[in-house]
């Protein structure tokens, strides 16, 4: 592929003044079959507003180091398994330093946090994506007005066989250093990985914050009341998949409820997604009655003003046997499902409670129609993707 592109790179981009963006999937095989002219053509480019780099490798970093071009968007995304390996190279953002003043977009996958970064002070939205959790500052140093920040998963749960220690240690790492060296005045948004956001404890408000549960991993009642005490945001996002998980903590669920950094709270949107399936991951599908109850006792009476629930089941519907995979769930779960009415679990969470002030509820089951409905003022409601800011 190198070799049959090199006379558009060497002869036709360099006069196209309107060639702006670059793709390259497989970038480190890309520029490890490519010879030097090829490769130093594309670092000699000045057009270049938008550059994706995908399994990068020690060759991709020589021609980011090269570049010429000023950048408004970079994704460098390093190749798992034969990614750079000298310690200079696993951050490329120091590489991107010709467009310290024109990048406002950055997505980094498989990398690594450094110091040496430089200074980026247009860059708004960061992407986050398969990192070790990283050390806060230095991303607070190198994008000092960062507004929107995601994260979506971490590896040092693949790696550590102690995750919640490690985690904590981190934690209590960033959370010192950002004393003592300062950190973002605000962000308005996070959206992603609850383990990521909780391990780089954030020492400043965002307006919005998005959580997620993460792989083989349940959502972590304690961690979103530090993220709550750490971040102090208008409006919430939990989703879960892990709904086992929730009702094995359900006592810790219910405190955090009740606790001061969820009474600040004034907009919260809750997105479970429940699996009924029984099979190799899910030995015992979550009880659907159970996880209302729990609803009832936690957020009913809380004195959040704005409250969003959504809730999707899935395997209701008989699906051909595979080995390991019962077709359906248990029956008593299927009546209960079918029994749910959307409008009585609104006004049970909207009724009888003085401070709230609106409540959508959205109700989702294979094979029927969505469901949803509220109560209360609906312009209080708050349904804003951040990432199409940008």
């Amino acid at each position: 592929m190198a070799r049959i592109l090199k006379p558009f790179f060497v002869r036709v981009a360099p006069l196209a003044p309107k060639f702006s963006r670059l793709e390259i999937e497989a970038s480190g095989a890309f520029f490890a079959a490519a010879d030097p002219e090829l490769s130093a053509s594309i670092a000699s480019l000045t057009t270049l507003k938008i550059l994706i780099f995908r399994d990068a490798r020690e060759e991709t970093i020589k021609v980011l180091r090269a570049l010429q071009s000023r950048l408004v968007k970079a994704e460098v995304h390093y190749d798992v398994e034969f990614g750079p390996s000298a310690p200079e190279d696993m951050d490329p953002i120091p590489c991107l330093c010709n467009s310290e003043d024109t990048l406002r977009l950055v997505s980094l996958r498989h990398t690594v946090s450094s110091p040496a970064a430089g200074r980026y002070r247009n860059v708004r939205m960061l992407t986050l994506g398969y990192i070790d959790i990283p050390t806060t500052f230095h991303f607070v140093h190198a994008f000092p007005n960062l507004e929107c920040l995601r994260a979506t998963d971490c590896t040092a749960r693949y790696m550590e066989i102690d995750l919640d220690s490690v985690a904590q240690r981190k934690r209590a790492l960033n959370v010192a250093e950002q004393a003592e060296r300062g950190s973002w005045g605000g962000l308005t948004s996070y959206k992603g990985s609850i383990l990521m956001l909780y391990a780089m404890g954030l020492a400043c408000p965002v307006s919005h914050v998005y959580v997620h549960d993460d792989v083989e991993e349940g959502m972590d009642p304690t961690q979103i009341r530090a993220i709550l005490g750490d971040t102090r945001p208008l409006h919430l996002t939990v989703r879960a998949d892990g709904l086992e998980y929730i009702l094995e903590r359900s006592g810790d669920f219910v405190a955090l409820c009740r606790s001061a950094e969820f009474l600040r709270l004034p907009s919260l949107r809750l997105d479970f997604r429940v699996s009924l399936q029984v099979g190799h991951w899910t030995l015992n599908p979550p009880d659907p009655e159970a996880i209302m109850n729990l609803i009832y006792d936690a957020v009913a009476p809380s004195p959040v003003t704005v409250v969003v629930f959504v809730i999707r089941f899935y395997g209701l519907i008989p699906e051909p046997r595979q080995p390991g995979i019962a077709a359906v769930p248990p029956a008593r779960f299927r009546e209960f499902i079918d029994g749910m009415d959307a409008n009585e679990v609104a006004d049970r969470l909207f009724a009888g409670n003085a401070l709230r002030g609106a409540v959508q509820v959205v109700l989702l089951r294979d094979g029927k129609k969505r469901v949803a409905v509220q109560r209360g003022y609906p312009r209080l409601l708050v349904d804003i993707d951040f990432d199409n800011c940008f």
